[in-house]
């Protein structure tokens, strides 16, 4: 009696340990290879899904906490409080984000009302187009990684994919409105270093600039990275 209950014990350890061995743990929630990530945009929901579309037929995520229908929801920002977030705390990064935009949105004002009429036309008062137009200005195209070849480390230039391009422009902003005055509210720094990025100025255009140029000068070791 006592043999087929350990039997019966470990063939469902088994089965068990099988089951779980193709979940995937995404963001403290299993869910398996099969699902789908969800639809956040409205206009694509509103479309007629076609026969074909694998929405039909296999299961979906739910939505994470920051993702949303509201018109407010920008990717690019949630991205940015996600990599700018330290030790978990997210909603303070949340908030640090919106006195950013806050004073993004009273800088450019105040400039809209000293400028004159045609100047007027070239100053943006959106945070959100500023905050978009400065990551994209910061965002490079190629970046250097540490290969080590006959004992010797080279650094060799490489192609910087989306989410590494994202993620090194928010570095550049976040680490240029930390290297200026202390005595100063970090969100007015990363607001003024936004505006400067959004007219292709500043600290964080320059590293920028440097890291293209350190990969210009070491593009001889590009094939490195293919041995």
């Amino acid at each position: 009696m006592t043999l087929c209950k350990g039997k019966l014990l470990f063939q469902c350890l088994i089965s068990s340990n099988y089951r779980l061995s193709s979940f995937v743990q995404v963001r403290s929630k299993w869910y398996t290879a099969q699902h789908l990530e969800p639809t956040i945009d409205k206009k694509e929901l509103k479309k007629p899904v076609p026969a074909t579309d694998p929405r039909l037929f296999r299961p979906i995520m739910a939505p994470r906490t920051e993702q949303s229908l509201s018109f407010t929801y920008v990717p690019e920002v949630q991205k940015f409080i996600n990599i700018m977030m330290r030790k978990g705390k997210k909603k303070l990064a949340r908030n640090i984000m919106e006195e950013t935009f806050k004073k993004v949105k009273i800088i450019q004002l105040e400039k809209y009302h000293k400028a004159t009429e045609k100047e007027r036309d070239e100053i943006e008062l959106d945070p959100i187009k500023v905050f978009l137009e400065a990551v994209d200005n910061c965002r490079p195209n190629v970046h250097t990684t540490r290969v080590v070849r006959g004992g010797v480390w080279y650094e060799v230039p490489i192609a910087c994919d989306p989410n590494r391009q994202m993620y090194k422009a928010v570095t550049f902003l976040v680490n240029s409105a930390k290297e200026k005055d202390r005595t100063i509210r970090f969100s007015d720094m990363l607001a003024r270093e936004l505006i400067a990025a959004s007219n292709n100025e500043g600290k964080s255009v320059k590293k920028k600039q440097e890291l293209l140029k350190r990969c210009d000068d070491n593009k001889a070791y590009s094939s490195f990275r293919f041995r």
